[in-house]
């Protein structure tokens, strides 16, 4: 696996891999839950969990935790992410090996309040590559309450003329639900050809969470990991 500035910039958004909704670092929301994705694939379709949990957790401060645990993902993406914007830095964690890639940004990151409410939702992404010929609506879903907390819904229908394999149209929709008031998306379904899913949130807990979560262990072996550089490896542990 090469990491790559691409995959880091999406780290900062506490983003691991595509497979999670973003967390982005804001102070004075802390909360904690647990990130349920669904997926159904196509028959053609091949190594897809059905199914993965992932804990995530963001402090007062703006720290994010996300915790990709059950099952551990098969990509070698770090299963452990601690991003802290107040110390400008990123842990990707092994625990395994026990082992920190620590990542620190060239400038600083400024974390806004909760209370600023963000504007608009986060733009919803295409389920493939971006095209000048890709057609593309959207459509307002109005308010509903998930697990008692007001969000917004929208769903972007998308067509692109590039059909994958076994597919007769390449129609993308995905439907999403976003909270103003925890810069949070609880809800989001997409579909298209190759299959459906659905990325929701549970046990949304709004106390502040264990200031160890977003501590790197004291055992743990720490090393500084370059921009634009292959990730460092774990040092050799004799058995």
């Amino acid at each position: 696996m090469r990491l790559n500035l691409l995959y880091l910039s999406l780290i900062t958004f506490s983003y691991v891999s595509g497979q999670f909704l973003p967390v982005p670092q804001v102070s004075g929301a802390p909360f904690s839950a647990d990130e349920i994705q669904l997926e159904n694939p196509s028959p053609n379709v091949r190594n897809v969990l059905p199914m993965k949990t992932i804990a995530v957790y963001r402090d007062s401060a703006g720290r994010t935790r996300v915790d990709v645990s059950v099952p551990r993902d098969p990509t070698g993406n770090p299963n452990l992410v601690i991003d802290d914007p107040v110390a400008n830095v990123v842990y990707m964690i092994d625990e395994t090996n026990k082992f920190v890639r620590r990542l620190t940004f060239p400038s600083p990151r400024p974390v806004p309040l909760a209370s600023e409410r963000p504007k608009n939702s986060p733009a919803l992404g295409l389920m493939f590559p971006r095209s000048q010929s890709v057609q593309t609506a959207t459509e307002s879903l109005g308010n509903q309450l998930i697990q008692g907390i007001s969000t917004e819904g929208k769903r972007v229908t998308s067509i692109s003329p590039q059909t994958p394999p076994g597919c007769e149209k390449n129609v993308s929709i995905i439907e999403s639900w976003y909270s103003q008031e925890l810069w949070l998306t609880l809800l989001q379904k997409h579909s298209n050809c190759l299959g459906e899913g659905s990325t929701h949130l549970e046990n949304i807990r709004r106390a502040e969470p264990d200031p160890r979560l977003f501590q790197i262990p004291k055992d743990y072996v720490v090393v500084e990991q370059e921009w634009n550089k292959p990730p460092a490896k774990p040092p050799l542990v004799s058995r």
